[in-house]
């Protein structure tokens, strides 16, 4: 069963953060927790800890959402698309130039604004900021169901409302649970999606 969609050494640290089985047994994720432990920042209870291992698994049964991601790192830059988690792809339009991106985890396909030539090349999510939030995009959905336990050790706090952090990611949910807005903090800086299930 695929779990994720984009599997790699960079889909998996930056969710790491999101998804604690995927970081278990990372220094970063024991640091975030015992970092988390010392503040005035409430840990989440065991009903809040469940809310947020099922909000994925309830991306994923959406099947698809638009979204909007925000890439911020030395500049500023906009993707605004399509995910569909069942069907393994992700679709995006990069802001400052109108360049279109589809890639299945594997390849990503090209078209620059302008022409009507489509170009493929292997995809990377280590090569750009883009390609990297192509991948997490593509993997704020689970197949499965987040295991609640790994959440609490792993210091995730409320933040108020339905937003959330664990280690370095903040999570806002909707009214249905699944994960409305996304904040991920790389080392190269950060990114936001926002998702639409309309």
């Amino acid at each position: 069963m695929k779990r994720r969609l984009i599997a790699g050494a960079v889909a998996c640290a930056a969710l790491a953060s999101v998804t604690p089985a995927c970081s278990d047994h990372t220094d970063h994720a024991r640091a975030a927790a015992a970092a988390a432990s010392t503040t005035t920042v409430p840990r989440v209870t065991d009903e809040q800890a469940s809310a947020i291992a099922d909000a994925l698994a309830k991306n994923y049964s959406a099947g698809q959402a638009g979204f909007k991601a925000v890439i911020s790192a030395g500049s500023t830059e906009t993707l605004a698309g399509v995910v569909d988690w069942e069907g393994h792809h992700v679709e995006a339009v990069i802001g400052s130039d109108g360049t279109k991106l589809v890639t299945d985890g594997t390849n990503v396909a090209i078209l620059k604004a302008g022409t009507d030539e489509w170009t493929t090349e292997p995809f990377d999510a280590k090569s750009s900021m883009i390609e990297t939030t192509m991948a997490l995009i593509a993997g704020s959905a689970s197949t499965q169901r987040d295991n609640p336990v790994l959440i609490r050790s792993n210091g995730a706090v409320w933040l108020g409302g339905k937003t959330y952090r664990v280690n370095d990611t903040e999570l806002t949910l909707d009214e249905s649970g699944r994960v409305a807005v996304i904040l991920f903090r790389l080392a190269s800086g950060q990114v936001q999606v926002t998702y639409d299930f309309g």
